[in-house]
């Protein structure tokens, strides 16, 4: 078969990162397999990479920032469990291509690595989902916050976005304390995940309707984890 057919062959059999099995059946097919982006793109966008800082967690962003590398100019889709500044870094120069980004975080120390790719902007990214570990002492989820609302936003791990580093963005999921940041005008769907504090929930009650008139192409709206 012609380079160009086993490729095709390749990324039409794609299953999963087990996949890659077949780059040792030979030179050639190895020789095809790392050549070919759509397999890159496609074995970083079928799973969630826990990117924690214990020993599989560093493998793992090597492994990401390969795929990355290798995925030439694919679009990327990417699912993550934390956001540590090493993936940030290798991340930084390939921002354009994302159009998928989800991050669960289990406690707050990669949360401002995350803030800094936001800044910079996405201006590809179409779907974006932030989750926070409610059981894992997130101070985002705190009484501090409220007041971080309530003052200038100096205290909050993000600046002010710019919707036109967003033009993309059409669905969003974010806990409720962050969606004030992410009220642009490109959105159609909208889930607030839910907030417990009590003096988190009585402010975010005020800014909403004013955050959700920034949105004048919503479709639908959910107030759910």
């Amino acid at each position: 078969l012609p380079n160009e057919i086993l490729s095709m062959v390749l990324s039409l059999a794609w299953e999963g990162r087990t996949s890659f099995r077949v780059a040792h059946v030979c030179q050639r097919w190895r020789e095809v397999a790392l050549d070919t982006p759509q397999l890159w793109s496609d074995a970083i966008s079928q799973e969630t990479f826990v990117l924690d800082r214990r020993y599989r967690g560093r493998k793992r962003v090597e492994y990401v920032l390969t795929s990355v590398e290798r995925s030439a100019q694919r679009r990327l889709r990417l699912d993550f469990t934390d956001f540590p500044i090493r993936i940030f870094d290798g991340l930084q120069s390939h921002l354009p291509r994302i159009v998928k980004l989800h991050v669960h975080f289990l406690d707050d120390c990669c949360f401002p690595t995350l803030g800094k790719a936001l800044e910079i902007g996405m201006p590809s990214l179409e779907d974006l989902k932030i989750t926070l570990d409610m059981d894992g002492g997130s101070v985002i989820a705190d009484e501090n916050w409220a007041d971080a609302l309530e003052e200038p936003r100096n205290m909050s791990p993000i600046s002010d976005l710019s919707p036109t580093s967003f033009p993309h963005l059409r669905t969003l999921s974010v806990p409720g304390i962050l969606f004030p940041y992410f009220a642009f005008p490109s959105l159609e769907h909208i889930n607030i995940q839910p907030i417990g504090a009590s003096k988190l929930t009585r402010i975010l009650s005020l800014e909403l309707k004013e955050s959700l008139s920034m949105s004048p192409r919503l479709k639908t709206l959910n107030m759910t984890k």
